[in-house]
């Protein structure tokens, strides 16, 4: 498996920058609080999708993309977080951007 950003790979760096952007309100998550949390916000998220328009494609590929997640890796980081303020606002920039495509 290759690093993406830094991180272990690109499933670990995007949840920690989408799910995880809050130091201080999870910095006393362990690896385990930080899967069932994401895993609560997947569930919450997928209760908004309608059944039938891709929905088993759609949440097949959620739960793949967080079998690949490095939850140590995020815990790891709410303790001592990685990123300077510039450097999150220019990652969000790059991510933002790419998602108008």
């Amino acid at each position: 498996m290759s690093t993406y950003n830094g991180w272990a790979n690109y499933a670990t760096w995007r949840v920690r920058l989408e799910i995880f952007d809050d130091d201080e309100f999870f910095e006393d998550y362990t690896a385990q609080d930080c899967k069932e949390y994401c895993d609560g916000y997947l569930d919450g998220w997928m209760d908004t999708l309608s059944p039938g328009s891709g929905y088993n494609l759609i949440v097949g590929f959620a739960i793949a993309f967080t079998d690949d997640v490095n939850w140590r890796e995020i815990a790891e980081s709410l303790r001592s977080p990685r990123w300077s303020d510039e450097e999150k606002a220019t990652t969000i920039a790059f991510v933002k951007e790419r998602l108008k495509d």
